[in-house]
Formats: structure tokens, C-alpha cells, sequence
């Protein structure tokens, strides 16, 4: 595995909580550090009784900054 490129290794993330009411999502600063290994990200949110939905990083961190908007001039 190269050390400088670790973007495709991770696909998802699962969101667990104790509340039936609400799904519980990353913060807003994991949401980048994430965003930052790559946009294709999967985010599953569940519930208690097991009931889930899934996003993608791009529903969760939209019009986000990424590697990709670095200049290497």
C-alpha cells in the first residue's frame, strides 16, 4: 500500500446512536477529514431498532473543499 495514497481504501462509514428519534451524523469536522481520503464516501446511519438510511459524503458536505482544489504551482 503506498503511504501517500490511501483515498481508495476506505468506502464507508456507520453512524451508530442510542436515539430512535433522529439519525445521528458525523460533525462537521469529521465530515472533512473525510472528504479529505476522498468524495465517494458511503455514510450508513442507523438506529436502535435497526432501521438505517444512507448518504453520501457529497449529501452530508456539500460544495466541499478537497485535495483536489490545492494548486501544486
Amino acid at each position: 500500500m503506498d503511504g501517500d495514497d490511501v483515498s481508495n481504501h476506505f468506502v464507508a462509514l456507520l453512524s451508530c446512536s442510542d436515539k430512535e428519534e433522529e439519525f445521528i451524523t458525523p460533525c462537521g469536522a469529521c465530515r472533512q477529514v473525510m472528504r479529505e481520503f476522498g468524495p465517494e464516501w458511503r455514510i450508513i446511519l442507523s438506529k436502535p431498532s435497526g432501521s438505517y438510511v444512507i448518504k453520501s459524503l457529497h449529501q452530508l458536505l456539500p460544495m466541499s473543499f478537497g485535495p483536489e482544489n490545492l494548486t501544486t504551482e
